[in-house]
């Protein structure tokens, strides 16, 4: 379910805060602000362990922030739901405008590649046939739509990720290192497809890489994610770079 909130951002975040334990140290990921258009695409960019996975787990409504001012998702506010614990809102949410593309592609393992697809797009009560099939054909995924996800290659299980994804006409599209696993050509594979099909729909995307020249080829604007305080107690904030 793609577009925009009556304000026209598809994504308004201000203040989030998440405190993570670390062995002895406290480790606390806060972000400023953050304001997406449909089309926006932003990357993420820092060290390891800097926060940048936390910040999309936040986005994506896997954790929930300890603070924060505001935070809405095409409109409907996703703060007050956390704390209100409204769990068919949040539900909704992560099922109709918002998809999260782990480092691993969280494909069912039972279901071949067609049914991952066809199960992500009924879950969101989203894309015609047609669109999956235009998913299936710029993805490059018609000869294994019937194979299992253990018979396929890591390139093609990435895709088959994509799609799925995709499938939900998300409106915003959150990435953790989709391409790190991948050799250069299946790199560029994953990263065109999901671009011209983000495009298509108007969604934004939010990228964690480390792949800097992934940043520049795609256009995509650089927040880097630093470390501030002592080592045992830690923020990592977001600056524009």
């Amino acid at each position: 379910m793609t577009g925009a909130g009556a304000s026209g951002y598809i994504l308004e975040a201000e203040g989030l805060r998440k405190a993570r334990f670390d062995e002895d140290r406290r480790f606390e990921v806060a972000l400023p602000e953050l304001y997406l258009h449909p089309g926006d695409r932003v990357a993420l960019v820092g060290p390891s362990g800097s926060g940048k996975s936390t910040i999309l787990a936040l986005l994506a409504m896997a954790t929930n922030p300890d603070d924060g001012i505001a935070f809405r998702l095409v409109g409907r506010d996703v703060l007050n739901a956390w704390r209100s614990n409204d769990q068919s809102l949040l539900s909704l949410l992560r099922a109709q405008s918002a998809t999260y593309l782990p480092q691993r592609d969280g494909l069912l393992e039972f279901l071949t590649i067609r049914e991952n697809i066809l199960c992500s797009a009924e879950l969101a009560d989203a894309l015609p046939v047609q669109e999956i099939d235009l998913l299936v054909e710029m993805l490059d995924l018609g000869e294994v739509l019937d194979a299992m996800p253990a018979g396929l290659s890591g390139g093609q299980r990435q895709r088959a990720a994509v799609a799925c994804a995709l499938a939900q006409r998300p409106a915003l599209i959150l990435a953790d290192e989709p391409t790190a696993a991948l050799d250069a050509k299946n790199a560029s594979r994953v990263m065109d497809s999901l671009i011209a099909l983000a495009d298509r729909s108007g969604a934004a995307i939010v990228l964690a890489t480390h792949q800097l020249h992934l940043v520049e080829a795609y256009q995509f604007r650089e927040i880097m994610v630093t470390e501030t305080g002592e080592k045992s107690n830690r923020t990592s904030v977001f600056e524009a770079a």
